[in-house]
């Protein structure tokens, strides 16, 4: 074992006292050099997660290397939701063969809901193969053990917390009596250590939980802006063990449905479009053609026009011709009297000549 290191991960709601634990099971003191910062209030002195080795004695003095990593406090109120996951995520650098144990810290008290929410958030972080790797360590103890165990019984909160980690429980006042904190803490890690055989928790679980959220963040940013916020909330949500998978999607899929509806609007609204744009298009060449019509009809009103005066002079010009050939026929027919008359005229003198002729002759004779 003096070769092997095993990996403690201490998380918790802000304020929970995580830092403090680590430092006095690390063996150094608050405020020396190399200790974890310890924060108050709801705003978390750790923004990533920071690591102490130290060592372990057991039993017959044999020596278990260790590293325990430090992580931001669940809820910081100073970071939004995912700042705080990729803060909390910055463990896996300080841990790259796994986890051999979780302490997830909780101050005893009453417990608020979003230190309930905490509970859910490792559990959703580290999915259900952390539950005997896990063990909960509750701080600001200051009665007998005994105590605790019976106030556990009566609230169904607490319980709830107890039941789901199997990795068991410690109680421990780190003010008043840090070396007896330090030999409780000392004694849960090595219990879980040999419990598991000394096996590491992969990051297998954590990491799929990181994908999930990619995922699930790709999904929510390729929706148009304002269907985001109600996933993005509970997105942010899971993200601080407020919400459940299935909640964030059902709610993507929830507004993936409104947006399929849009989008189907949105196509049969463009069909509707192109159609009354087809139906103007042929009613401007209806229109046209109706024009083009027209224009035809017109000139064939003006040829028909232009051809009836045309008829009309015509007629006019056959009614003159028609007066003036009777007039020629009459003028002919008055020539021809004329010229029958003159000719009879002739005759008649000719003939009255010959007389003439006749008679003088005849008397010459006589």
């Amino acid at each position: 074992m003096a070769c092997t290191r095993f990996t403690i991960l201490m998380c918790g709601s802000t304020g929970a006292g995580k830092s403090t634990a680590g430092n006095i099971a690390g063996n150094i003191a608050c405020g020396q050099p190399g200790a974890f910062k310890v924060g108050h209030g709801t705003d978390s002195e750790t923004k990533r997660s920071e690591a102490i080795d130290f060592n372990i004695v057991g039993p017959g003095g044999i020596v278990y290397p260790c590293r325990l990593i430090d992580t931001i406090g669940f809820g910081d109120s100073e970071l939004k939701p995912e700042k705080q996951f990729e803060g909390f995520s910055t463990f896996i650098d300080l841990a790259p063969g796994g986890l051999n144990v979780i302490c997830y810290v909780q101050k005893w008290g009453r417990l608020k809901s979003d230190e309930q929410e905490a509970m859910h958030l490792v559990a959703e972080a580290f999915g259900a193969g952390q539950r005997t790797h896990t063990a909960v360590v509750i701080t600001h103890c200051t009665k007998e053990d005994g105590f605790y165990e019976e106030e556990i019984k009566k609230s169904s909160a607490w319980s709830r917390v107890i039941d789901y980690f199997q990795g068991g429980r410690i109680y421990i006042d780190s003010q008043e009596h840090p070396e007896v904190a330090r030999a409780k803490l000392h004694q849960l890690m090595l219990h879980i250590i040999q419990k598991n055989n000394s096996e590491k928790l992969s990051h297998a679980g954590f990491e799929e939980a990181v994908q999930y959220r990619l995922q699930k963040q790709q999904l929510i940013n390729a929706l148009p802006f304002d269907l985001r916020t109600g996933p993005q909330t509970i997105l942010d949500e899971l993200q601080q063990g407020k919400k459940s998978r299935s909640e964030l999607e059902a709610s993507i899929i929830q507004q993936q449905r409104v947006e399929a509806r849009r989008q189907e609007q949105a196509r049969n609204l463009k069909k509707a479009c192109e159609d009354l744009q087809d139906q103007i298009g042929q009613t401007a060449n209806a229109n046209q053609r109706a024009e083009e019509a027209k224009r035809k009809t017109g000139e064939a009103e003006e040829w028909a026009r232009a051809e009836a005066q045309k008829s009309a002079d015509l007629l006019t010009a056959n009614q003159g011709l028609e007066g003036k050939l009777s007039q020629a026929k009459m003028q002919s027919e008055r020539t021809i009297a004329d010229n029958r008359r003159l000719a009879a005229e002739a005759a008649q003198a000719k003939a009255d000549k010959e007389r003439v002729e006749e008679k003088g002759g005849w008397q010459s004779h006589y």
